[in-house]
């Protein structure tokens, strides 16, 4: 079915027809005059006249049962017919014209002046697409109607299967005819093929004479989208050649393995096939920040989210649903996981269960930290608060008079491991927490595999992440920048028991005994517990 908007609608006789039969004069906005013998003519009363429901604006669609739920015209801007060419446009553009060549292109060159802001346009997948006032169809069939996007095009060709056609319909026209795999409706392309007049340039499939490339054998639908490159590049995906039955998807420079589209130039005048615009509206809702922002894309297309989410100790892992192919309006959340593995906690603290042997668990994160990816407080050994300075001097156990140490020196008690009123964990967290022995710190290193990551999960902090070979669980170790880390352990060594051992956080984890950190020094603390 046809629909036309009326502008002028009457009845006249014209004599210049040799059989004196009556036509009805029908004057269109475009100014175009349409005849109708008034003998085939039933009810021409607009008044009594309703759309049909598969019509908009006047234009009728079809519906395919894209996932996206997309509408596809079922003909081309200028075309009455589905196997009609209509109107040749040029990328931008929204008027037709003779002839098509860089010197008459509208936006040759200037694209990127028009579009350097990303404000200024709907951005999917890195590409840019027009603004609707340079929109073919949104300016010559109205907002109803817009250009498809080049995902549009892929989302068309994956949802049919195609058939070349000869002489569709008995029209003499040539095309491919797709047919939905959900519903089985059907839609037809003509091959148009894409207009350009340069009469200096000899291709294989060029006509000068009519200043076309390969028409009544090539498929080139318009897609609005864009991208930037050594010059600016018109994305279009519905492209066919004939060979015999045989319909062949071109990519760019007729390679199907490079970027998977087609680049007729934005001065060559190709043909359009207009999709329903509906703008759908997603809701983005930051639930840590409560935050709300509203994103409004073409059904179809892609909503990119307008912030990244985060929250401390937490890692950002999406939002509640996809954004891609957005059919209809709808709200999702951003959501966050752990850091790390959390197994349980004891107390107020969380632990990580790695499976090891001794069946010791090791904290989530150091002492004074609240998650992973924080360093935490620094202790001396042996205290169990901190402090800005650490130095021999205001260290608790030393005695500068006498230059020794008053506890855990082998010239005094002789004791080599800390009594639980000196450490660190124990007093500050309580509840079967302590510091942990060489031993565990052993058992830990042989008990995972680590990798050195200079980013976690987003956090911007470096580090090691240790996963489980028992059980696939994950612990990780911060480390600031290039430089070390040390944890201490419950034991020294070395002589008169000055050396802490410790766990040192560097490219790689390792165990540092005997002479590796003076006892006096700030370290950080990571608990375990049974």
């Amino acid at each position: 079915m046809k629909k036309i908007l009326l502008a002028i609608f009457a009845i006249a006789l014209f004599g210049s027809f040799a059989n004196a039969t009556r036509y009805m004069c029908i004057k269109l906005n475009s100014g175009e005059t349409l005849y109708y013998p008034v003998d085939n003519i039933v009810d021409a009363n607009v008044d009594k006249c309703e759309l049909p429901a598969n019509e908009v604006g006047g234009f009728e669609y079809v519906d395919l049962g894209l996932p996206s739920g997309l509408l596809w015209a079922t003909h081309n801007i200028g075309a009455f017919e589905s196997y009609e060419y209509g109107d040749y446009f040029a990328y931008g553009e929204t008027t037709t014209k003779d002839k098509y060549f860089i010197d008459n292109a509208a936006w040759y060159g200037g694209l990127s002046d028009r579009y350097k802001k990303a404000s200024d346009f709907f951005v999917e997948n890195n590409d840019t697409i027009l603004k609707f006032e340079d929109d073919a169809a949104y300016v010559n069939w109205g907002n109803d109607w817009r250009m498809p996007t080049f995902r549009d095009q892929q989302e068309l060709i994956d949802g049919c299967t195609w058939e070349w056609k000869e002489n569709y319909q008995e029209s003499g026209i040539n095309g491919i005819l797709g047919t939905s795999k959900v519903n089985r409706n059907t839609i037809f392309f003509p091959a148009g093929g894409n207009k350009l007049t340069a009469e200096n340039y000899y291709y294989d499939w060029y006509n000068p004479e009519n200043s076309t490339w390969y028409e009544n054998g090539m498929v080139v639908m318009g897609a609005s989208t864009h991208k930037y490159g050594d010059g600016v590049q018109w994305k279009c995906e519905i492209i066919a050649f004939s060979d015999g039955n045989k319909v062949v998807w071109y990519g760019h420079s007729h390679n199907p393995g490079y970027e998977d589209y087609y680049n007729p130039g934005v001065s060559s005048g190709v043909n359009i096939r207009p999709v329903v615009n509906k703008s759908c509206r997603v809701m983005f809702v930051d639930t840590y920040a409560n935050k709300k922002y509203d994103v409004y894309v073409p059904q179809g297309g892609i909503a990119v989210a307008p912030v990244s989410p985060s929250m401390p100790g937490k890692e950002f892992v999406g939002w509640s649903n996809s954004t891609d192919r957005v059919k209809e309006d709808m709200t999702v959340y951003s959501m966050f996981s752990d850091l790390v593995t959390i197994s349980g906690s004891v107390g107020k603290y969380n632990y990580v269960d790695l499976g090891l042997p001794s069946g010791t668990k090791w904290a989530t994160y150091n002492m004074g930290a609240t998650n992973a990816a924080e360093y935490g407080d620094k202790f001396a050994w042996g205290e169990t608060k901190t402090k800005e300075k650490y130095t021999q001097e205001n260290y608790k156990w030393w005695d500068a008079e006498i230059s020794r140490y008053t506890k855990y020196a082998n010239y005094t008690d002789k004791k080599t491991e800390l009594d639980p009123e000196d450490d660190a964990a124990a007093v500050n967290w309580g509840e079967g927490w302590r510091m942990p022995t060489k031993e565990e710190m052993d058992e830990l290193l042989a008990a995972c595999t680590w990798v050195l990551t200079e980013n976690y999960k987003g956090s911007g902090v470096a580090g090691l992440v240790g996963t489980s070979l028992a059980n696939g669980a994950t612990i990780f170790f911060p480390r600031k920048g290039n430089r070390e880390l040390y944890l201490e352990s419950t034991q020294i060594e070395g002589y008169q028991c000055a050396r802490v051992n410790s766990l040192l956080v560097g490219s790689k984890l390792s165990i540092c005994d005997n002479y590796q950190i003076n006892r006096e020094e700030g370290a950080y603390i990571r608990p375990v517990v049974k």
